[in-house]
């Protein structure tokens, strides 16, 4: 009878003891502070709006000029082009400026350069229809875009730091 007493004196300790206040204020700061990522469009890129060090990074606009010539799908520029765009990806990791160089920007471009060969074997060594071209230039759209949003990020962790 003791344990059935201490078993309904802890349930009702317990079913008292949870409010619905703290969940609700977390769920509200939360909702201040996220992203709506419904609303983010991948078929449109995401540029950076650090150009002052992106317009000095020749690579970088090489990278970004070649995006914009798959968005208005013009894909011969990789066509059986391996080699190239090995030396391309090998250039545009080694010529990082210092204060990009990052293990996050680094592995945002190994994740381009991975897009990009995959649509090159692709491209090069079957006829791929409309929609999969389309499929594999938003991947690398979308991580292009990934990549704009880290260099952003990356840069305002620097003004921080400066600012401290």
């Amino acid at each position: 009878m003791k344990r059935l007493y201490n078993l309904l004196f802890f349930i009702l300790i317990l079913f008292f003891n949870c409010k619905k206040e703290s969940p609700t204020k977390i769920e509200n700061v939360s909702k201040e502070n996220s992203i709506n990522y419904s609303l983010l469009n991948f078929d449109e890129i995401y540029f950076s709006t650090n150009d002052i060090v992106l317009n000095k990074w020749s690579n970088y606009m090489e990278l970004k000029e070649l995006i914009d010539q798959f968005n208005i799908k013009r894909f011969d520029l990789i066509i059986e082009n391996k080699n190239y765009m090995k030396r391309f990806f090998n250039g545009l990791k080694n010529t990082v400026p210092d204060i990009l160089n990052q293990p996050e920007i680094i592995s945002r471009m190994t994740v381009i350069e991975t897009n990009f060969m995959k649509f090159e074997s692709l491209i090069s060594k079957s006829a791929l229809s409309e929609k999969e071209k389309e499929n594999n230039v938003k991947k690398i759209n979308k991580s292009f875009s990934n990549l704009n949003f880290q260099i952003d990020k990356v840069i305002e962790k620097q003004k921080i730091i400066i600012l401290q």
